[in-house]
């Protein structure tokens, strides 16, 4: 029951929070996001294993946690399940935008995570919108870590403008060759 109720209470927190979107949107014409900026404590350092496809995806690793961000069309929102253990999801701000936190934890194998979603839109001119959304994850060995790190990821920075990075350097796999009929 606490999952349904859960589930059922972040997509009405969604729905809200992309019908703000559109409407503070209207008041802001020709605003394309093009990044976003994100300080981490010191101690974190930057995994360059990632590999995006189609949106900008960094990973930085430090003792008991790891922080990972989603900018992108297909950004996934914060959704409670049972595998993520006991969960909530809250609201909150960046910059100006609304954002969806999920908190969760322990999982089945003891970790605590913090998923902070912000819907955005990318405009491409002549009225044509595509969706557009920051996703950030901390996945953390304790909660008081997870704790820690959500005031450091509400405090990233928007950055209005044409986009600052490809979406892949060189685009997803080509699919695998076709067998012949010979």
């Amino acid at each position: 029951m606490k999952t349904t109720t859960a589930r059922a209470s972040a997509v009405a927190l969604l729905v809200l929070a992309l019908a703000g979107c559109d409407d503070a949107d209207r008041g802001r014409v020709g605003v394309t996001y093009a990044d976003h900026r994100l300080t981490l404590p010191p101690e974190f350092v930057r995994d360059d294993s990632a590999i995006p496809i189609d949106s900008k995806v960094e990973v930085w690793n430090a003792p008991g946690a790891q922080v990972a961000t989603d900018f992108g069309q297909h950004g996934a929102q914060p959704e409670c399940s049972a595998a993520l253990g006991p969960c909530r999801i809250g609201n909150g701000a960046i910059d100006g935008r609304p954002a969806l936190i999920l908190r969760s934890g322990p999982d089945r194998g003891g970790q605590w995570r913090v998923h902070v979603f912000v819907p955005l839109h990318l405009a491409e001119g002549a009225g044509t919108v595509r969706p557009l959304s920051l996703g950030m994850m901390a996945h953390c060995a304790t909660q008081a870590r997870c704790d820690s790190l959500v005031p450091v990821l509400m405090a990233a920075d928007l950055i209005a403008g044409p986009p600052t990075w490809e979406a892949s350097e060189a685009g997803p796999p080509p699919p695998p060759p076709k067998p012949s009929d010979q």
